[in-house]
């Protein structure tokens, strides 16, 4: 599932809750369904800030892996197949 999916369903259930908050028989039952909103709420929050954190670091990873492969097609020999001996040196 992905990370918009899930923050919609989160708000579509904190939503549920202030309906059921205020359709609530009594006081005490209104307020622990509004505890477990806040639950959700912060719930949501954190899944916003890990999907942020994510794609930071996804970026990281591909200008880890671009620069690495730049070391190595610089590390490499330019004619493998002459043992790495550029034969044209030699001129």
């Amino acid at each position: 599932m992905s990370t918009e999916a899930i923050v919609k369903k989160l708000k579509s259930l904190a939503r549920w809750h202030t309906e059921a908050a205020e359709q609530a028989e009594t006081q005490s039952l209104a307020e622990l369904i509004m505890e477990q909103r806040s639950w959700i709420v912060s719930a949501r929050k954190h899944v916003e800030e890990l999907a942020t954190v994510n794609d930071e670091l996804r970026q990281r990873l591909v200008k880890q892996a671009c620069y690495f492969e730049r070391i190595e097609a610089t590390n490499e020999p330019k004619w493998p197949l002459m043992g790495g001996d550029d034969p044209g040196s030699a001129l």
